[in-house]
């Protein structure tokens, strides 16, 4: 299994737009981060957690030459405004791309681009099969993926828990504030024991609303 972050900023991005902070006036490549995203590569799959507005940029500079399926935690836009850059993996695949998502994220997804979702539609617009997902797992060939409920600030998102049969290993993902009682419970030996390498939102020392705090 392979894991790339492509993005790891915030939901502007890293530099933010006219911010005059020490952050955002570095020099330091590691504080030029776009928005939030992942790849992974495994079982001869690649997969990508969220399009941002950055996803084109995030494919280009990772060099990705083959896509199979994107997974979304949620809607809002700097997780799914980059979506119709999709259509490149069209054109090269020759199919549609394989999503899947809440049936809120379909939804956002038909409102923001309604062309994409539109009976007649326009030559060259990007091509999906979107699969409504929920909390049960699934899988994408040989793939096992689950999905965990968490929240982002009042926000019902998902995070992803990624297995890699060949390798015995997993992945977990957690864009969120802390998960309910009921994710833990329900699948405490799979999460506790089974995870191998485990990426979890932080934002910063002090307190933020929608984000998980950094604690030494």
């Amino acid at each position: 299994m392979k894991v790339t972050f492509l993005g790891t900023g915030t939901s502007q991005g890293i530099p933010i737009i006219a911010c005059d902070c020490s952050v955002c006036q570095s020099g330091d490549w590691r504080d030029k981060r776009l928005r939030t995203s992942v790849m992974i590569e495994t079982e001869g799959k690649t997969l990508v957690v969220d399009t941002g507005p950055d996803f084109r940029e995030q494919m280009l500079r990772a060099n990705v030459k083959k896509l199979d399926a994107v997974l979304f935690t949620h809607e809002h836009r700097d997780h799914i405004g980059g979506l119709d850059d999709i259509r490149a993996f069209n054109f090269i695949h020759q199919q549609p791309m394989d999503m899947y998502g809440e049936e809120r994220v379909l939804k956002a997804l038909q409102e923001m681009y309604p062309y994409i979702f539109a009976e007649k539609k326009y030559p060259g617009i990007p091509e999906l099969n979107f699969s409504v997902i929920k909390t049960s797992p699934f899988s994408i060939d040989n793939i096992e993926i689950i999905p965990i409920r968490a929240y982002h600030y009042k926000l019902p998102v998902l995070g992803f828990r990624i297995h890699d049969r060949y390798w015995d290993s997993a992945f977990m993902i957690l864009p969120i504030l802390p998960m309910p009682t009921a994710s833990l419970k329900r699948r405490n030996t799979r999460l506790r024991v089974a995870v191998t390498w485990l990426s979890m939102d932080c934002a910063r020392k002090n307190t933020f609303r929608t984000l998980r705090l950094m604690k030494r």
